[in-house]
């Protein structure tokens, strides 16, 4: 590897962090209308996404269990297996581009990407902070 390879990565990392995920996140929102909507669409959504998110969650829960870690640490799993962010963004993007989902399922995956984004530090301090020795992330 050349010398200054790792100090232009660190430098254009920093600059895309910086510059291109606050307007990816702006183009996501954007292209979010939750104004379309009713209460019954927004119960959906609410179902969907605890649906989601608790599933997603039982599942690393018990993989972790049957692995041998505690139960704090298998609960901190599951919450950091609902993390989506960026990720699911880019891919329910390129989803509504070819037009494989609706714009209605585009919001309600939107939803759910920053709700199950957000719950994470709290419940990770929550367990973190149960742990003797530990302080909180």
């Amino acid at each position: 590897m050349r010398p200054n390879c790792g100090r232009v990565a660190a430098a254009s990392g920093d600059f895309v962090t910086v510059f291109f995920v606050p307007i990816y996140f702006t183009f996501t929102g954007l292209r979010t209308s939750i104004g379309d909507w009713r209460l019954r669409g927004l119960g959906l959504v609410s179902r969907h996404r605890r649906g989601g998110c608790f599933a997603k969650w039982v599942g690393a829960y018990f993989a972790a269990r049957g692995s041998s870690l505690g139960h704090a640490q298998s609960a901190m799993l599951g919450y950091m297996m609902n993390t989506r962010g960026l990720m699911e963004l880019i891919v329910i993007n390129v989803g509504l581009d070819l037009g494989v989902i609706s714009p209605k399922v585009f919001t309600m995956l939107v939803i759910m990407a920053i709700v199950s984004t957000v719950i994470t530090t709290p419940a990770l301090r929550y367990y973190c902070a149960s742990r003797p020795g530990r302080s909180s992330p």
